[in-house]
């Protein structure tokens, strides 16, 4: 399993890129730190007591199996693909007893499980994963690391927090793992690194692996082998075709007006069918499109955002500090305010396709929305058969029956069938 970590520091903005660096990268796992604010309604993300740490599973791949413990401040555990992943944050205020008591409520949590996944920002010093000094709260971590078998994902010494002004840079995002699951961290590829991305945070985006190689779903396979696989958003439910309000689209979309040409032709059923039918989509938000509201722009924002960061960490004279800053500041504030403002163009054009649409499609849509987001279905046959003996052991026995006597019923219907059309065509001669 991919897994993308980060600390948001409670910013919109850095929660929105994280999410949306999320899809594009096709993470199946997000573990996320100091939020902004968790969605309502959503299966997918698991979060703490006080809305501090989230856990955010594809809703895709791999479906949140159990929920394990959300009631803690700073500490949400989840189950996904047999794994516990458990995300926390510390607040660098916290003293020691405090933190102390906080890595027993996660022993507590983690303790009896074979595979374990521990990260979050735990603001302690180790040279285990890369500090240049240790303290009290690192001797902590390293114990509790140690008791549960876990091994220290992080690599090299390169801070994770890149500094805010008061706090110096420092290595304070850490991860692990059970050396059942670690394995896959040893590959160039999904070893424990950190990404050149911006992320509008004085946090870094990190990305590492977990698990066994366990085999990924069929679609996904065939995009990473390279099979020649039919383009992502191309077809439509066809269970939902109307012939009547195929014809409406089609007048909607003035269809003998409008085509003059085969690329015509196809542009007015293409927005036929986008008004009468909902697209399918090889996975839902895991497949690297990127969030509806992103735009070229927004990306070159973001781009230019990761420039100014470097100038500025980069400068060396005051006046050369000042001018790096407030070139970060500006093209800061205009990424934020293109997010805001794709955010309410695409918010106003759903509302005049709602007050335009007559076909039904996108109240659909809305409803869609208001049922929460769409959260893959458990495939594991094991946790499966668990799920159904312990909600209702009886239906199994019950069904057995029910199959049983449906049987003897059909046999004996069949075995006296012959006989009682004789007798009643009998008793309709007579």
């Amino acid at each position: 399993m991919d897994v993308l970590q980060i600390n948001v520091n409670r910013s919109r903005s850095a929660q929105d890129l994280a999410l949306n660096t999320m899809r594009m990268r096709r993470a199946d796992v997000c573990l996320m730190v100091e939020l902004h604010s968790v969605p309502r309604n959503n299966g997918n993300w698991v979060g703490d007591r006080d809305g501090k740490v989230a856990i955010i599973a594809s809703s895709e791949s791999y479906p949140v199996q159990q929920v394990v413990s959300v009631t803690q401040s700073g500490i949400a555990a989840a189950r996904i693909n047999g794994a516990l992943f458990i995300c926390s944050y510390v607040s660098p205020s916290a003293g020691v007893p405090e933190f102390v008591e906080v890595m027993q409520r996660i022993d507590v949590i983690a303790r009896g499980h074979s595979r374990v996944v521990i990260a979050g920002d735990l603001n302690a010093w180790h040279s285990a994963w890369g500090s240049g000094r240790t303290n009290a709260k690192g001797e902590a971590v390293v114990q509790l690391v140690y008791s549960l078998g876990l091994e220290v994902l992080n690599t090299g010494t390169a801070p994770t927090f890149l500094g805010n002004g008061v706090a110096r840079p420092s290595v304070v995002d850490v991860a692990f793992a059970s050396r059942s699951i670690a394995g896959a961290n040893t590959f160039p590829e999904h070893r424990w690194r950190i990404m050149s991305r911006y992320s509008y945070s004085d946090h870094v985006y990190i990305r590492f692996a977990v698990g066994e190689f366990l085999q990924r779903p069929a679609a996904d396979r065939r995009r990473q082998e390279g099979a020649s696989t039919r383009e992502s958003g191309t077809r439509w439910r066809t269970r939902q075709f109307d012939a009547r309000l195929f014809d409406v689209a089609l007048d909607v979309a003035s269809f003998a007006e409008r085509v003059t040409s085969a690329e015509s032709l196809e542009r007015v059923l293409t927005e036929a069918c986008d008004g009468t039918m909902a697209r399918v989509f090889p996975s839902q938000g895991h497949s690297g499109r990127p969030a509806y509201w992103w735009t070229p722009a927004s990306e070159a924002l973001c781009e230019d955002c990761r420039l100014a960061k470097d100038r500025f960490e980069a400068a060396i004279e005051e006046e050369e500090q000042i001018a790096a800053t407030s070139d970060l500041l500006q093209v800061r504030t205009a990424l934020e305010t293109a997010i805001t403002i794709s955010k309410k163009k695409h918010f106003d054009e759903m509302l005049q396709s709602l007050a335009d649409d007559e076909t039904g499609h996108w109240f659909r849509n809305v409803l869609s929305r208001l049922r929460g987001s769409w959260t893959a279905t458990e495939r594991d046959p094991w946790v499966l058969e668990g799920v159904v003996s312990t909600l209702s052991p009886s239906i199994l026995q019950l069904t057995g029956h029910r199959r049983q006597a449906k049987s003897w019923r059909g046999g004996r219907r069949n075995q006296f069938g012959p006989f009682l059309r004789r007798s009643y065509w009998t008793s309709r001669a007579h």
